[in-house]
């Protein structure tokens, strides 16, 4: 009966309410830093509301960039981040090739590329820096509200770890094989679960600690921009010069073939006739 009791009051204790479903039952209630919801109300009848939490974010970064020379641009983008106590995540680079190795213009030109990591709060201070650099052409920024997800996930890990510390109590105090096995299992059960939310955890508030910044490098007039009829007007005409420019080398590496097979065909005609007039002396 002491086991069964403490279960039951273990799976209520997690009853705690998700981002989707919404804080309605909570009403008139505030959730203390244990996951338990208590009255906004004191005893003596004054307010005691806790102060709002603090927003969490996630904050991302578009920047396109536009440098005589994108190799040491990325250098120094990576040096921000370095210089803000962030990092490089991920890092991409081509470097420029002679016209004569690849005739295409876009593919011949250096570019760069590179995601980094800073403080959230320094991010103004970042796109400061990396504009030093370089010369901007695109700035996309946006922000995520994650405040109910991180409430949420701190009011379950509360829950389940209030619930593990009981069961730990159960354990030790188990009278019974049976009720040992239960409990263990119950357990068992109960650290999976927290330890799946302590990871989401961590993995969120470095998504609110640490901003991603996705930089991309090209020389001037090959950076890309996005929108407007003038930019769709540009991307069709490169398309029409790339497009004739890959007839041309189609039609040079064809016509060899062609004359090939002309004087072959023409030899043949030769030779028919030539056939033809014997049969008929």
């Amino acid at each position: 009966m002491v086991l069964g009791s403490v279960l039951l009051a273990g799976c209520a204790s997690q009853s705690v309410p998700s981002a989707d479903e919404g804080f309605s039952k909570y009403d008139g209630m505030a959730v203390g830093p244990d996951g338990v919801a208590r009255s906004e109300f004191s005893q003596d009848g004054s307010s005691s509301e806790a102060p709002a939490a603090e927003r969490s974010e996630i904050v991302t970064v578009n920047i396109s960039l536009e440098a005589d020379d994108p190799i040491a641009t990325a250098n120094a983008v990576a040096d921000v981040a370095t210089n803000l106590g962030g990092r490089v995540d991920h890092r991409s680079e081509r470097p420029s090739v002679d016209d004569t190795e690849r005739p295409s213009g876009d593919d011949a030109a250096a570019v760069a590329s590179l995601t980094i990591r800073v403080p959230a709060a320094d991010v103004d201070a970042a796109l400061d820096d990396i504009g030093e650099s370089a010369a901007v052409v695109e700035v996309n920024l946006s922000r995520e509200d994650v405040t109910l997800q991180v409430q949420d996930l701190e009011a379950r890990i509360a829950a389940l770890q209030a619930s593990v510390t009981r069961l730990h109590d159960l354990i030790a105090q188990a009278t019974s094989t049976s009720d040992l096995i239960a409990a263990e299992s119950a357990l068992s059960q109960r650290q999976g679960e927290l330890d799946s939310l302590t990871g989401q955890q961590r993995y969120l508030r470095d998504q609110v600690a640490m901003a991603t910044i996705s930089v991309s490098i090209a020389t001037p007039g090959d950076a890309p921009r996005s929108g407007g009829f003038l930019s769709g007007l540009e991307n069709g005409w490169k398309s029409l010069v790339n497009s004739g420019a890959a007839l041309i080398i189609f039609t040079g590496a064809i016509i060899p073939w062609l004359v090939f097979f002309g004087l072959l065909g023409g030899l043949f005609y030769v030779i028919r006739r030539a056939i033809r007039s014997r049969r008929s002396t």
